[in-house]
């Protein structure tokens, strides 16, 4: 059924319909009999179930977290007590003398409002802690007062008259507890998170069969009429409902219902812990992503110190990596094969000794540059001169390349260097070849030396007849004419005119000759 965990239309469901109607039909059965045996058993019931209630949350209170049924289990004790008194006043029991069917009436009024008064004032305990001392002593002193108007004063106003039947304040105290029942339960919805769902439909149905309860017995004229007997029965189920949402869920699912806090929080560490043990799994998923990622990127990088290596040991320059804080106190950390054999130190006895120490002859010339090449922090290029022993003198180009890390200035220098000896020397020997040509003898194809045709000069016999024993511009001996000996400027012999001069100024110009001639003394 709907109001408990067991699935719709299952055979125990089906054997609890079946029980609950054999009681009800004997119930009715045991009325047609005796009513005041009917009576009487329907209040036992109902005062067993109010007991239960009350040593339920009474023996659980030290642990109980949801107050609001300690006060309602306390308010069962004294509604029990009331409704005792209630059966016992029935008219007919002969327990006390004179009993009459008004204070029976009378008791019954006084067990619903205190019924009602204690449901309604248990909201204010759904977050706030009962003092039991407090509650016995007020649930004590209500009761006292009751009591005391019914038996001692005689001042509770008459609820049943015979012959006439139910009074106008009986019926407006029906209505007025039927509200108070009503405006309960919706507090009670207000905060229905701290209940168990089946504890709360049940109270819900209670609750409902009280309503209908109360209002049958706004109705009847005699104490053993039909409505009265309708009142008891609806009253019947609502409390076995009440016993379902109360005693039953409280002893078979105590952490649903008296430890409901206990549960949350129970259930809300579940809940974290779900959470957590899914994000520390996605967290391991990330961390082993990244620890692939990671190897991958080592691997990487040890690749490309691989490649480095190779480059760096294999090229022709010698290559020295400097660090330090500025151009004074830069050291050496590695230099690669060439640096060993153009200076003679090894990489490790290098490695850390400032530069100055480790090779001075090639530091002499190159620190000085050292602190402009990181201030500006741009390549720059020197030539110079080293030498040591069983190498001889070595002419060096030089670049100083400053290695950046980030936007701080560069702490690192990389020294390259390399061997042009070879080159100078092969640009001296040219040099050295040159012969000194004036301009107007090439344009007109003529050698200068002896006999050419210069101003203040005489002519040259063997320009036409092709004499030999004259050294052409490359040093080869040739016996033809001189437009023979310097084939390439004829070009510029047979044409006229500043245009062809300036060409031939510009050729000489690049190849050195007009150099030579400039430095020539004037004659």
């Amino acid at each position: 059924m709907w109001f408990t965990n067991e699935r719709p239309f299952s055979v125990r469901t089906l054997l609890t319909c079946l029980l609950g109607a054999g009681v009800l039909v004997g119930s009715y059965l045991v009325s047609r009999s005796s009513y005041i045996l009917f009576h009487s058993l329907v209040e036992v019931c109902t005062i067993a179930v109010g007991l239960a209630i009350f040593f339920l949350v009474w023996n659980t209170r030290q642990h109980l977290q949801n107050h609001y049924l300690l006060f309602v289990g306390i308010g069962c004790l004294f509604v029990s007590g009331i409704d005792l008194l209630h059966a016992l006043e029935y008219k007919g029991m002969g327990v006390f003398p004179g009993d009459t069917s008004n204070r029976a009436t009378q008791l019954w009024i006084a067990g619903r409002y205190a019924q009602s008064v204690s449901l309604f004032l248990a909201l204010v305990f759904t977050h706030r802690k009962v003092r039991v001392v407090a509650a016995l002593a007020g649930f004590s002193a209500a009761a006292i007062l009751l009591l005391c108007s019914l038996y001692l004063w005689d001042i509770f106003p008459d609820c049943f008259v015979e012959g006439t039947g139910l009074t106008p304040f009986k019926k407006t105290s029906e209505y007025v507890i039927v509200a108070i029942f009503c405006v309960s339960f919706a507090g009670l919805m207000a905060h229905r998170a701290r209940f168990d769902r089946i504890s709360l439909q049940s109270l819900g149905v209670f609750v409902g069969l009280t309503v209908v309860s109360e209002l049958a017995f706004t109705t009847y004229v005699s104490v053993y009429g039909t409505s009265n007997l309708a009142g008891h029965l609806a009253r019947l189920v609502a409390y076995y409902f009440l016993y379902r949402g109360i005693v039953v869920t409280g002893i078979r699912r105590p952490f649903d219902l008296l430890f409901r806090d206990l549960a949350a929080s129970r259930d809300a560490l579940e809940k974290s812990n779900a959470a957590l043990e899914s994000e520390v799994a996605a967290r391991t998923r990330d961390l082993r992503q990244e620890l692939a990622d990671r190897l991958r990127a080592e691997e990487a990088v040890r690749e490309s110190e691989r490649r480095y290596r190779e480059v760096f040991d294999n090229v022709s320059d010698a290559l020295f990596v400097l660090e330090g804080d500025d151009g004074a106190d830069l050291v050496l950390r590695s230099v690669n094969a060439a640096a060993e054999r153009l200076t003679g130190i090894t990489a490790a006895s290098a490695s850390g000794r400032p530069f100055q120490d480790a090779v001075p002859g090639l530091a002499r010339d190159a620190m000085p540059w050292f602190g402009h090449c990181l201030e500006r922090g741009e390549p720059l290029q020197l030539d110079s001169e080293y030498s040591r022993p069983g190498l001889g003198v070595r002419h060096l180009s030089t670049t100083l390349i400053p290695v950046h890390s980030g936007p701080v200035a560069a702490r690192r220098l990389v020294v390259a260097t390399r061997d042009i000896t070879e080159r100078v020397e092969a640009e001296r020997g040219m040099q050295g070849r040159r012969l000194p040509v004036h301009r107007d003898d090439l344009l007109r194809g003529v050698r200068p030396g002896r006999g050419a045709e210069r101003p203040g000069h005489a002519g040259n016999p063997a320009r036409d007849r092709g004499g030999r024993g004259r050294r052409s511009l490359d040093g080869a001996v040739e016996g033809r004419g001189a437009e023979a000996r310097i084939p390439f400027l004829r070009l510029f012999s047979s044409h006229e005119g500043r245009g062809a001069d300036r060409r031939a100024h510009d050729l000489l110009g690049r190849s050195g000759f007009v150099h030579e001639h400039r430095r020539r003394p004037s004659r």
